[in-house]
Formats: structure tokens, C-alpha cells, sequence
């Protein structure tokens, strides 16, 4: 898979979560506890998801996903090879494999902090994820 592959699949994930969030009911729809608490999750599977793909790229939401797909990427995908298309996408993909699945606004933001303390907060993050069920 290449570069933009990855990160589109990335984008539709967050989109269809997104989605699902949107439609699902809420406290002031006087939902039951085991609605809100699906919903509860729902939100905590938007979270991680995000978290994992903003490891990679950086991003707010909807409009960067588009701005990315209509106009970023297909300069893109005639600007480079496929070849290296394909090596950015794996390295992207193993990235992603190691990466936080929470936010951590308190990391340092130097590339050093972010490669160390960035991979326990990710192994954390892991263990947590596992724990709750909520990892995939």
C-alpha cells in the first residue's frame, strides 16, 4: 500500500467514525446508560484513531482530510514515483504500527522526546487499549 493509500484508508476511518458519532443518540435525547456508554466508546475509538494517524501527520479534521485528498495528494501522486510512493507508505505503516493511541499534550515536542518518550506512551497506550478492549 502506498503513502496515499494509507492515509486515505486513514481519513475514511475517521470520516465513517466520525459519522457514527454524529448519529448516535445523546444525553439530551435522554438515551440509556448502555447507549451513552456505546457512545462513550465511540468517542474513546475516535480518539485513538486520531491519536494513531496524527503519530504520522498532523491534522484538523474534515477540511484538512479534504484538502489533503482534492488538492495535496494528487500533486503528489504526479510529482513522485510509485516506488517511492510505496516506500513512504511502509514506513508510514510501520510507523503508525508504534505509535501513541491517546493524545499526550504534554510530550516535549523535540524529535528526540517525541522518539522516546512517544514510544512508552505508545506502549502504555497499548497496554490500556488491551486492558479496555478498545484496541485493535
Amino acid at each position: 500500500m502506498d503513502a496515499l493509500e494509507l492515509l486515505r484508508d486513514d481519513h475514511q476511518q475517521m470520516l465513517d467514525l466520525l459519522a457514527k458519532l454524529e448519529a448516535s443518540p445523546t444525553v439530551a435525547q435522554g438515551s440509556e446508560s448502555a447507549v451513552l456508554h456505546a457512545r462513550k466508546n465511540l468517542v474513546t475509538e475516535v480518539v485513538m484513531a486520531e491519536s494513531r494517524h496524527e503519530a504520522v501527520e498532523e491534522h484538523d479534521g474534515r477540511a484538512h482530510i479534504e484538502y489533503e485528498q482534492n488538492e495535496v495528494w494528487p500533486r503528489l501522486r504526479n510529482s513522485v514515483g510509485s516506488e517511492e510512493l510505496d516506500d513512504l507508505g511502509a514506513r508510514m505503516a510501520a510507523a503508525k504500527k508504534h505509535a501513541p493511541t491517546r493524545p499526550h499534550p504534554d510530550t516535549p515536542p523535540s524529535p528526540g522526546a517525541l522518539n522516546t518518550v512517544g514510544r512508552v506512551a505508545a506502549f502504555g497506550d497499548r497496554i490500556r487499549d488491551s486492558l479496555s478492549h478498545l484496541g485493535k
